[in-house]
């Protein structure tokens, strides 16, 4: 089985210089790969100037950023709620205690 496997495999990848591309795929294929190399040449020129700019990047030695709580120093722990939302969320709270109270079992009498 194993035999079978591997060439299998080795059929597969011999074939592969013999399959031709459409002449309209291959056009689009050498389109591609023109204006991919000049993006390309772009972005790392782009990376080279900044790395020109700034060559230098200092060791970082401070406390890693699992170690950090998720906020900002200084900044307050939530976001407050503005009168609408507190208003909001009231109402809400008392339509739910409402439907739970309704659907609550009797509390057995003492």
């Amino acid at each position: 089985m194993r035999a079978l496997v591997i060439l299998a495999v080795l059929g597969v990848c011999s074939a592969f210089p013999f399959v031709q591309d459409a002449p309209d795929v291959a056009v689009e294929k050498a389109n591609f790969h023109k204006v991919f190399q000049t993006i390309e040449s772009a972005a790392l020129a782009a990376v080279q100037a900044a790395n020109e700019r700034n060559p230098y990047q200092p060791k970082w030695y401070g406390p890693y950023a699992a170690d950090l709580p998720a906020s900002v120093p200084g900044a307050l722990p939530q976001v407050i709620d503005t009168a609408e939302v507190a208003a909001a969320r009231q109402a809400f709270f008392n339509t739910y205690k409402q439907q739970e109270a309704a659907v609550a079992p009797p509390s057995p009498a003492v």
